[in-house]
Order: structure tokens, then sequence, then C-alpha cells
């Protein structure tokens, strides 16, 4: 029986190292991690979860630390701080370098950018500090004077201006400048406004007609007749609705409360969206919080690995069985991270503009 057991872990290993290596070369081949839906689906490999189950590498924990550490590739999310001191402390070594530059950066020594090392770290000295290298910053925000400052933040300005973008933020602003060789980030501006002038870089945008994301929230756009939307599913929700015609406060209402229309709720939770057409009204919840979950919502499935998007699961339920109860025509959307957004509202929103 023993024998067996050892046996049975030593077939599961050698294929374990099989279906590894033809994901690398998968990974290699498309020249990125896929989705974890696509390993069965698309290209015949055993699941992220039998490679979860197995892999025995410490440092994975999920599927996105399963592609960094085990299969060698950069996930679809910003790398982890260990991974960019393993990669440069490798290049380091097998160049014979005690010390690390922008132009490295610069040049395609690596596989991510300065920006992501701004956005990590907060900038190139921090990272410096924390590997024990000597601090420099290679002519990145050295006696840079305001005038300079302001230019490169008129020249972003312009930029962000010609795009379809919504607020800007802080990597954002960052990433620009190190595309642009500005040799500045955005600390720096923040830095010397402050000291020469008073102010910030929020206030020097505003007064360019550009409002920056909100302290404390990940979105903030103010449309001017009222409506402030706090994500960029919302934002992109709303555009839909007033490039179709809709008016805010005649055609759809935000912020009405659950109780509004239900007694026996006694929560103070609101309703996304209520939109007027003709004598009817249909509510929309756009489930933001729970991209890429649609299907643990849909078939009441635990989310076991995030407790406050369990919650959040638990509560839109909740949210659902009132409209049911109420006999409500009503809407619920959920963003995938593999589809524009926008593209989500188009092929499912028939039922208001039928």
């Amino acid at each position: 029986m023993i024998r067996n057991i050892v046996d049975n872990e030593k077939y599961i290993r050698e294929e374990y190292i099989d279906q590894l290596n033809i994901l690398k070369e998968i990974c290699f081949a498309i020249g990125k991690a896929p989705h974890y839906l696509k390993l069965s689906q698309d290209f015949g490999l055993r699941s992220s979860r039998w490679f979860l189950q197995h892999c025995k590498n410490p440092k994975v924990v999920d599927y996105n630390s399963f592609m960094e550490y085990e299969v060698g590739v950069l996930p679809n999310y910003e790398p982890s701080k260990e991974y960019i001191i393993d990669e440069i402390l490798t290049f380091c070594k097998e160049n014979n370098k005690t010390d690390i530059f922008y132009k490295d950066f610069e040049n395609g020594c690596f596989k991510f950018s300065a920006a992501t090392i701004t956005h990590a770290f907060g900038s190139l000295s921090s990272l410096q500090k924390e590997l024990g290298m000597r601090v420099h910053n290679g002519g990145w925000d050295t006696k840079k004077s305001l005038a300079c400052i302001k230019n490169c933040l008129d020249e972003f300005c312009k930029y962000f201006k010609t795009t379809n973008l919504k607020s800007p933020t802080i990597s954002m602003i960052n990433k620009f400048f190190v595309e642009n060789n500005m040799k500045i980030t955005c600390q720096t501006c923040q830095k010397r406004l402050k000291e020469e002038e008073g102010s910030s870089l929020r206030e020097y945008l505003f007064n360019n007609n550009i409002q920056m994301v909100g302290c404390g929230c990940g979105f903030y756009h103010s449309f001017g007749d009222g409506e402030i939307v706090y994500s960029v599913y919302e934002y992109d929700f709303s555009l839909y609705l007033r490039k179709n015609g809709f008016i805010f406060n005649k055609d759809y209402f935000r912020g009405r409360k659950y109780n509004s229309f239900d007694s026996d709720v006694s929560t103070n939770i609101n309703i996304d969206y209520i939109i007027n057409k003709g004598s009817q009204e249909i509510f929309v919840e756009i489930a933001g919080f729970l991209r890429d979950y649609e299907n643990h919502y849909k078939k009441n499935k635990i989310i076991t690995k995030n407790k406050s998007k369990e919650k959040y699961r638990v509560k839109l339920g909740f949210k659902e069985s009132i409209l049911v109860k109420n006999k409500l025509n009503y809407l619920i959307l959920f963003p995938n991270k593999n589809k524009e957004f926008y593209s989500t509202i188009e092929e499912n929103c028939d039922l208001i503009f039928i």
C-alpha cells in the first residue's frame, strides 16, 4: 500500500513537470500569461487548481504567484516587489554590476519598466536603499527648475486631453514621464510645487481642468450636472446612457435607497441606477467588485480566498432578492478583465433600449 502511494506521488510529480514545461512553451509562444480558464479550455492542460494543488514552491499561493514564481512569466498584474528584487539581483550578478540606473530599464534589460519601479517602491532611490546599493538617480529628479517641472506637467496635460482616459493616476503620470525621457517623478513635482509655491500636484492639474482620482478611492469623475462616479464601470455605464440620450435626474437616477420601495429593508443600502423607460423603472446594479466572479455569484458559490468579495457577493444576493420579491425589472452587470466593460453593457442592455 505504501509503495502504491509512493508510485502515485512519483507519477503525479512527473506529470506536473511535463505539464509545467508545456505551459512554459505556451507562455513563450503567446508572449504572456494565459487566463487561468484557458489552461484547460484552449490548451488542453490541467486546470489551474490542479497546478496549485501539486505545486511545491512555497512562494506560490494563487494563480498569479504560480505564473510569477513557477512558470517564470509576468502575470497580468504589476509584479511583486520580491519578483523585481530577484530579477535585479540576477541581472547585477550576471553583468558584474553593483549599481542600477534608469537607463537599464529604458534599454530593455528587464521585463518591467521604470514606471513599475516607481509604482512598487516609490522611486529608484528607495529601491537602491532596500538593496543596499549606492543611492543615485542617474540624472533623474536632480536640480530641476520649477519652470522645467511645469513644462513637463503641461506636456502631460496636453497629452491627457487628447485621450479618452478619465482621471489620471500617479502611476499613469510617472509612466508618461518615463516614456518621454523627462527624468522626473510625481514625487518631485509635488515636493517642488509645495516648497516654492505652497501648492500641490493635484492643484496644478486641477487648474488645467484635469481632476485626479479622489483620495481614498480608485476613481473619481464629475459630469458637471451633479452626477459623480467613483469607479470606471460607473463612468462607462453613465457615459453609455448619456450617449443614448438619457439625462441624469430626468431619465435616470442615482442613490435611491432600497427601503424606499420595500419597507421590510432595514439596512441603508443604495441601488446603483434607476432608469425610467416610459411607465416602467429598470433597476441596475454594477458588480464591479465581483469582476471575474460572475459564475461564483450565479452558482451561489462561496468565494473562499477573499473575504471582502464574499461579503459583497452575499450583499448583492440580498439586493437581488429584494428586486425579485417586488417583481421589479432589473439588470446586474459583471465586468470581466477579458472584455471591455463597454462591450458588456452593449450585450446586456436590450432590456433598456428595446
